[in-house]
């Protein structure tokens, strides 16, 4: 599973506060709450975690669950018992990814020997990240499409608020902060799609992230420039004549959704 190493890797919080939008007191309701909860279950199996027990994984009955649990809360975003909640919901979006990071760069302290030879480092953390992906791609494959979603059903949201800002409200941290999230979804949606030509990802996988894509890929497409549009239908049709036809058949309404030309708000934030 290539490349997961660097596929989310982006510094979510940082990006929050380039956006500088106050999150509301309100309770974001069970949903969220069960969601971060499997998190932390998950979270706490991994820090406990040793080379001969390796990481919590679905063949455990309670790992499963709180899987479940976080797919179950997610189908719920964006409804009125799972509301999008500015920042306060996005930083759900964060601690999924965060959760996935620690997935990949398991075992990463074992590299701290090679920290002054840069290229090697990266190097090394790229392997190990593709080991661990590889490992445990039906647990990553899961967290990489909840994060998707996550993201996917918060951009309505940005976008509505980037296009009420006055010129005198919309700042340089503002706009640093539409730009930098373009920039990061591209390259989210853009790894995630040549994931899917990966044939070291089971042909299931490569399917629920397909699917994922798709579910989303009109929020995801409306936030990126028109130049980002096409360097990412680019990389789809090259996708496209490498993989079978069950998953090329989702790429269609995805092809469709990044070739749409309407372009406001934080797609034409410069």
């Amino acid at each position: 599973m290539r490349r997961f190493t660097i596929l989310f890797a982006a510094p979510w919080l940082a990006l929050l506060s380039l956006i500088a939008v106050p999150a509301s007191a309100q309770d974001m309701g069970s949903p969220a709450t069960r969601l971060k909860a499997a998190l932390d279950v998950l979270d706490a199996g991994i820090a406990s975690a040793d080379k001969s027990k390796g990481l919590p994984t679905l063949s455990n009955p309670e790992i499963a669950t709180q899987y479940a649990a976080i797919t179950a809360s997610l189908k719920q975003i964006d409804t009125p018992s799972f509301p999008i909640d500015g920042m306060a919901t996005f930083e759900i979006c964060g601690a999924i990814n965060n959760t996935f990071l620690k997935y990949i760069t398991h075992g990463q302290e074992a590299l701290e020997p090679f920290k002054n030879n840069s290229a090697l480092y990266n190097q090394k953390l790229q392997a190990l990240g593709d080991a661990n992906g590889n490992r445990y791609q039906n647990e990553v494959t899961i967290l990489v499409a909840s994060t998707l979603h996550c993201f996917g059903a918060h951009f309505p949201f940005w976008q509505s608020l980037y296009a009420s800002l006055k010129p005198e409200d919309l700042d340089e941290k503002r706009k640093g902060g539409a730009r930098q999230m373009r920039s990061a979804m591209l390259n989210m949606a853009s790894l995630t799609l040549s994931i899917a030509a990966d044939t070291s990802v089971s042909l299931a996988n490569r399917e629920k992230l397909l699917k994922a894509l798709n579910l989303d890929a009109v929020a995801f497409a409306s936030i990126l420039s028109l130049a980002q549009r096409d360097t990412f239908l680019g990389t789809l049709r090259a996708v496209k004549a490498r993989v079978p036809p069950s998953l090329a058949v989702q790429l269609g309404p995805i092809e469709t959704a990044y070739s749409d030309r309407k372009c406001v708000a934080i797609c034409t934030t410069d």
